[in-house]
């Protein structure tokens, strides 16, 4: 997932509620703007809802009057502007100090998987958001990258395809499965055929004997199923799930902080297999023997347990940009919002309920 990158704005319409403002299109992404300031082909530097600012003004000035337009933390939000959904940060590239000259060579880095998120980071000031703010719960290390090559999970939000014809991301029109996406924290229990785990936060590796740990705590009955699975098909597993607990995410509309009365709870929503060759294999795509789906059959068969999966809700729909409007204009009732999981492309991708991430503001 990119967090921040230079768009072409392709759209721009008048805001029905503010004679003031505008509503650009970037991305797919509604973003309101200053109404006559911008237009249609314009470059801008846009920052994507969930990334986190550095506060750093000094290094970065542009981010003092960013800063004004993001939460306490930083985080950059959708927000609603006199009743309609504002997705992110569209700032012009003069006030970031970019030349237009710099755009293509400014976004190749961006977009370099290896080295993006450290570029933006360095450049500009730009870090995914992350919830980990209690320290007792990260007594590992910090991690530039995860054990075994493996990748960060962070999804991309469908909208970033919808101008994409091609399939090379996003499998149009081919079967689909659609799961519930959780409002918790990721989490990665990573598991050797010899028997060796490592727990891993978005961004930590997780100390396994710190019991006091929400992440520990949430892997102690998972742990034995990896094993199992590891050891019987001689290869290395990644499962991935969303941590889900009382006091993680704890909005007022977060329901899922009740699963399983609150306690620190794992939730399998995707596998990794580091060893196999292919990235459908590899990744886990769906429809293969290496998605999570089958996997959990399998670690079922082999232990007589199954792990906590994340709720599926459709499988082998279409994938079409109505059904993923659908999520999109989900009400905040429905919760976070849904990932799409497909054989092809990039594997998956999400759709966030707009009316929901615009409410991820009361806290408990």
């Amino acid at each position: 997932m990119i967090d921040a990158s230079i768009e072409k704005i392709t759209n721009i319409i008048a805001h029905p509620n503010a004679d003031r403002l505008e509503i650009a299109t970037i991305c797919g992404y509604p973003v309101i703007v200053s109404k006559g300031i911008h237009q249609v082909g314009e470059f801008m530097f846009y920052i994507r809802e969930d990334a986190q600012l550095s506060g750093d003004s000094t290094k970065f000035p542009w981010q003092e009057s960013a800063n004004k337009y993001t939460s306490k933390s930083n985080r950059v939000k959708a927000i609603k502007l006199r009743g309609l959904t504002s997705m992110g940060l569209a700032l012009s590239l003069t006030d970031v100090g970019i030349d237009i000259k710099e755009v293509d060579s400014i976004n190749e880095q961006i977009h370099n998987q290896e080295t993006g998120q450290q570029y933006l980071l360095d450049n500009f000031g730009i870090t995914h958001y992350s919830s980990e703010s209690d320290s007792s719960n990260l007594t590992g290390k910090d991690m530039s990258s995860l054990p075994f090559g493996l990748s960060k999970s962070d999804e991309t939000n469908v909208q970033e395809f919808f101008n994409d014809e091609t399939g090379a991301y996003v499998p149009w029109n081919q079967p689909c499965l659609v799961t519930k996406k959780l409002d918790g924290s990721s989490m990665m229990i990573v598991c050797t055929p010899s028997g060796e785990i490592t727990i891993c936060s978005r961004n930590h590796t997780i100390n396994i004997e710190n019991t006091d740990s929400r992440y520990v705590m949430a892997a102690e009955s998972i742990i034995p199923l990896a094993r199992a699975y590891a050891s019987h098909y001689n290869r290395i597993i990644a499962l991935r799930g969303e941590l889900t607990a009382s006091n993680v995410q704890a909005f007022n509309i977060n329901q899922d902080r009740l699963i399983n009365e609150g306690k620190p709870t794992f939730n399998l929503y995707g596998c990794n297999f580091p060893e196999l060759p292919s990235i459908q294999e590899s990744r886990g795509f769906y429809g293969t023997d290496y998605h999570f789906l089958k996997v959990n059959e399998q670690i079922k068969e082999l232990t007589g347990q199954s792990i906590r999966m994340v709720p599926v809700l459709e499988t082998d729909v279409p994938m079409t940009k109505d059904l993923c409007m659908k999520y999109i204009n989900m009400p905040k009732s429905f919760g976070e919002g849904v990932v799409f999981n497909f054989s092809s492309g990039i594997g998956s991708c999400k759709a966030k309920s707009l009316d929901y991430i615009c409410k991820q503001s009361e806290v408990l």
